[in-house]
Formats: structure tokens, sequence, C-alpha cells
């Protein structure tokens, strides 16, 4: 049971805990006596602190999902351009912690030249009138890597339609890129070798077959010799 000596103060006390709900209706209530008065409201605090806890675990919930998912996602403010929230995968992926971002625009991050881009970016989405935004690009991390990233930007607006937030989520497609240009730098250097051996080489697959220049080269003798016989007869 909470304990106040005087209304003033009794008041001055429940309206610190409550900023919404009925404290004040309670208070001037004609039909309560004080003790009722104090055992209501204590009543509806007990049930405020219950919703936030509850709202707290929500919180907690989501920011664990945030935090685990492998994906870059951050929150920035549109009129500031500063980080407001980033999750740890910025480490992994930027080299930057979040710790370090938050607070911070592009520009107090990233090489003016990256930041800049970025940043055009954010206005482009700001002026058009679209909400998502999806592009490549190339990021220079905290320690001087490229990197690729594939980054979906969604500009979130507040109940007036005004632009309030930037909520990012970028994936790391380095190794992707990386791995392409091998399997193609791969099949070069197989083509080289298929076509510049002496042996004619013949592969069958599934979906394709391979002739080696040596067969090609015998095939069109063979069409050449054939082609002379009818011109002949």
């Amino acid at each position: 049971m909470f304990n106040f000596s005087h209304q003033d103060h009794f008041a001055r006390e429940i309206d610190k805990l409550l900023k919404y709900g009925q404290s004040k209706s309670i208070l001037h209530s004609d039909q309560l006596t004080e003790d009722e008065k104090t055992s209501a409201l204590e009543r509806e605090i007990t049930a405020i602190l219950k919703e936030e806890g509850m709202l707290r675990e929500h919180h907690l919930f989501m920011q664990t999902i945030l935090e685990n998912i492998p994906s870059l996602i951050y929150v920035k403010d549109v009129t500031t351009m500063k980080y407001l929230f980033v999750n740890k995968s910025a480490i992994d992926i930027i080299e930057f912690s979040p710790d370090e971002m938050i607070g911070k625009t592009v520009f107090e991050l990233f090489h003016p030249k990256y930041a800049e881009y970025y940043h055009s970016k954010d206005i482009e989405l700001i002026r058009s009138n679209i909400t998502t935004q999806t592009v490549e690009e190339m990021c220079l991390t905290k320690n001087s890597k490229l990197k690729v990233l594939l980054t979906k930007k969604i500009l979130i607006k507040n109940s007036k339609g005004e632009p309030r937030y930037f909520l990012g989520i970028s994936e790391d497609l380095t190794q992707l890129y990386r791995s392409q240009e091998e399997l193609l730098k791969s099949e070069t250097r197989f083509s080289k070798i298929f076509h510049s051996s002496p042996v004619p080489i013949f592969i069958i697959s599934n979906r394709k077959k391979h002739l080696s220049m040596q067969i090609l080269n015998a095939l069109n003798f063979l069409e050449l010799i054939a082609t002379v016989q009818l011109v002949i007869q």
C-alpha cells in the first residue's frame, strides 16, 4: 500500500508515475475515501508497471532478434542523418562497432567519396515518391577493405506523412562476387587448356557438347573435302 502524508504530495507522486491514465479522475473523485483512492491508484500503477514490464520484455526480444541477424541493420534520423541504431553485424561487415557509429553521420565514418554517395542516395529517396530503394554499393570498411553491399533502404514516415527515419538492411555480397570471379577465371583457364590441347577432345554432358579446336578444325576440313567433291561431280 502506498502511503502519502499529504494530498498535494500524493497527487504529484502519482502524476509523476502516470503520464496517462485515470490518476486525476481518481484523485478528484468525491465518491472515494482517501484509502480507496490510494488503493485504486495502487492497482492502476501495478497494472501499468506490469504492462511496461511486458513492453520491456518485448523490446528486449525484438532487440535480440535484430542483434543476431547476419545482415547489417541500421536506423538513421532523416533530419540529422545520424545513426540511431546499428546492430552488431556492423562489426563483421564494415568493421565498425555500433558504439562507434551511433550518433554520427556517414561523413564522420566513411571515406569522403563513399560518404557523399551514401548521402546523395538518402536525399534521392527523400525527394522521390517512393519509400524503398535497393542498390548495390561499394563500401570501404574501417580497415580499408573494399566490399560490395546490397542495401535495401526504407523511408519511415510519421503520422503526418513526413519523412522521419531511414531503415537500412545491408547484405555483404563480397564473397559471392569473389566466387563468381574465381569461377570465371577457372572457366577461362580451362577453355585455354581445352582448345590448345594437341589431342582432340570431345566432351558430352547432360546439357552441352564441347568440341576442342582440333576436332572443329578436323570437321571443317572434312566438310571442305565433301564440298569440293560435290563441286567436282
